[in-house]
């Protein structure tokens, strides 16, 4: 009979002990205040940049952060692809960006369009594009997604070497390389037979390699 009453208490001490616990965090949470905040992997004028729009301040209330909120007003920046907050110790917070990492731009309506390497679009906010990339010019905007889709379709070595595409139709597409040769793709149909036959053809020298036409492929020497 002790026995069961001493373990009783002892289990009825657990409890209380567990709930006492969980009503000390709950109020410590609703009365945490935001401790540092930093942004990792980017400089530190991209980082003053995001702390501003990331808008969190430091001895803000932790339950009155929204973090989603937050979370949008970071990704409204042009360069940034995903952005992840994490709560550490004492309430510090690090934010951490993933930057977009250009392979092209565009200008529509006079206004820079950069292409990501996954294949999407966003507005830049730069004055002037990087000349370093591969200009995107179409005649259409339905002609230049498919000249993008065709960019990806491209042979990675091939890939490397363009500096310019050219979409005349959704049916037209060309791609310029560093040594000025064209490579004439066409549409954006068949393209791993249009890879497989480029490779082939590229290996003899020429100033233009037409595989619009796969199973009849053209190459102009000079």
């Amino acid at each position: 009979m002790r026995t069961h009453k001493l373990a009783w208490v002892l289990t009825f001490s657990i409890v209380l002990t567990s709930g006492a616990a969980v009503a000390y965090l709950a109020q410590r949470n609703s009365t945490a205040e935001v401790g540092k905040v930093q942004v990792v992997g980017v400089d530190k004028q991209l980082a003053a940049k995001i702390l501003k729009v990331a808008a969190i301040s430091k001895g803000e209330q932790i339950t009155e952060l929204d973090q989603d909120a937050a979370a949008g007003r970071v990704l409204s920046l042009p360069d940034i692809r995903s952005v992840k907050f994490d709560r550490k110790w004492n309430n510090n917070f690090v934010i951490s960006v993933e930057l977009r990492d250009p392979i092209g731009w565009y200008k529509y309506k006079d206004q820079l369009n950069y292409i990501d390497s996954d294949g999407s679009t966003y507005i830049s906010n730069a004055e002037q594009p990087d000349l370093e990339l591969i200009v995107f010019s179409a005649l259409s905007n339905r002609a230049r997604e498919y000249s993008v889709t065709a960019f990806f379709d491209l042979p990675p070595k091939v890939a490397n070497k363009v500096v310019q595409a050219n979409a005349r139709s959704s049916s037209n597409i060309r791609f310029i390389l560093k040594d000025g040769v064209e490579v004439v793709w066409g549409d954006i149909e068949r393209p791993e037979r249009k890879a497989e036959v480029l490779e082939v053809l590229m290996q003899r020298t020429a100033k233009l390699y037409d595989v619009s036409a796969p199973d009849l492929p053209i190459i102009r020497i000079s």
